[in-house]
């Protein structure tokens, strides 16, 4: 009984020598901070088919540019609270839209547009 538990205390002690050792492996780095939402955006909402394009800028995580839906050109205010992005969308003669929408990658934010007609319309943009 006694070399079963010599044994066990003697790899315990082996493994722990050995993760306490120079070589060993480091915790990861951490992950970057949060991609920047400015620059060009490209999307196609599902309801209607028709293709967004949009130009930000960011300033600490306050949104503004502007862009299309279709051929209609468009003003853009809004905030990032990383993964959040949250824009208000609007045009003269229509109501504001307002889009909601989280980073699903470095290069992608997947959310929808609700008011001046949207109804949760599914959206993904790609940072071109």
């Amino acid at each position: 009984m006694h070399l079963r538990q010599n044994i066990r205390i003697l790899i315990f002690t082996t493994l722990f020598c050995l993760s306490c050792s120079k070589d060993a492996p480091t915790a990861p780095s951490p992950l970057p901070g949060p991609p920047p939402f400015s620059g060009a955006w490209t999307g196609v909402v599902i309801q209607t088919n028709e293709t967004v394009v949009i130009s930000v800028t960011e300033i600490d995580t306050k949104i503004q540019g502007s862009g299309l839906y279709g051929a209609i050109p468009l003003g853009i205010v809004g905030e990032e609270d990383f993964p959040k992005v949250q824009i208000t969308i609007s045009s003269p003669g229509y109501q504001p839209a307002t889009f909601n929408g989280t980073f699903t990658g470095l290069t992608i934010v997947s959310g929808s547009f609700n008011n001046s007609g949207f109804i949760n319309s599914a959206i993904t943009f790609h940072k071109n």
